[in-house]
Parts: structure tokens; C-alpha cells; sequence
């Protein structure tokens, strides 16, 4: 009897001893932006923060207005190994955003979620008029001095 009592003893040794990494999957234990929060500066990174190392992160924001039809996918870096930054490349619009990120974990499962959070910091996007604007000017102000050249040229007869 005590052979059994010895080898049951090992075998739940072995299954309490193997790596907690084998059995862990990574879970997102904190975020900033926050879910739920608004941000009143300027936005220029997501940071996300796992239980456990993960590689191939993709994050990407997703406005949710009426007129929106932007997707910003975050160039990623990892400031640790559990750590995922989405750098904002470019200026937002306020509006309602979903983060939405993917990432693998060292077991090699891959997981995912999404999670909002309302965007009211200063608007740093180009505003296409500011540079459709002044090119329309100055297309109008060589078109009105190539019609008075041609005007002058049919007064003199050259043309």
C-alpha cells in the first residue's frame, strides 16, 4: 500500500510542478487609454499590458461616428515583454474609439479583444481643404493671367 500512496504522490508532484507557461494563456490586465475613460490630450500611443510575455500584437482604432470611415493601425513596440505600445501615427478625431488588439502568447494560442474608450483632445488631423484651397487659388490666378495674355495677343494681332 504505501507504493501507491508514494507513486500517487509523484504523479501529483509532476502535474503541480509542470511550468505554470505551459498552462497560462495571456489575458490583458491593463490598458491606457482605459476602457471606458476619456482622454482630453493628446492621444499619440495605446499602451496595453498582459499577464504574460506576447509577440505579434495588432492593435488598430476604430472610430465610431456617422462620417468616419478611418481604421488607424498602431505601429507596435514592445517596451517589455508583457508590455504592447500602439504608436498613433498620425492626428485623430474626437469621436467614441474601439481598440480592438490581437496578440500571441507563449503557449502559442493567439487571443483578442476589444474595448472602448471617447477620444475629446485637440483635433491634430490635416484638414484637406487647408491644402485643396490654395492650390484651386493659385490654378485660378494662372488661368485668369493666361486668358489676359491671349486677350492681349488678339488685340495686337500677334495671335
Amino acid at each position: 500500500m504505501s507504493h501507491s500512496y508514494l507513486f500517487l504522490f509523484i504523479v501529483l508532484a509532476a502535474i503541480v510542478s509542470v511550468p505554470s507557461l505551459v498552462l497560462a494563456h495571456a489575458e490583458l490586465s491593463d490598458a491606457s487609454p482605459a476602457p471606458g475613460s476619456t482622454v482630453e490630450q493628446e492621444l499619440d500611443q495605446v499602451r496595453l499590458v498582459f499577464t504574460e510575455e506576447v509577440k505579434d500584437a495588432r492593435i488598430t482604432l476604430l472610430p465610431q461616428c456617422e462620417d468616419c470611415d478611418e481604421v488607424y493601425e498602431l505601429s507596435i513596440e514592445y517596451p517589455q515583454p508583457n508590455v504592447v505600445v500602439g504608436k498613433v501615427k498620425t492626428g485623430i478625431r474626437r469621436a467614441t474609439y474601439n481598440v480592438t488588439w490581437m496578440v500571441t502568447s507563449l503557449d502559442g494560442h493567439s487571443f483578442s479583444g476589444t474595448y472602448s474608450f471617447v477620444y475629446d483632445g485637440p483635433d491634430k488631423r490635416i484638414n484637406r481643404y487647408l491644402i485643396i484651397l490654395p492650390l484651386v487659388a493659385i490654378m485660378a490666378i494662372f488661368s485668369f493671367a493666361f486668358m489676359l495674355f491671349v486677350l492681349r495677343q488678339k488685340r495686337q494681332g500677334t495671335l
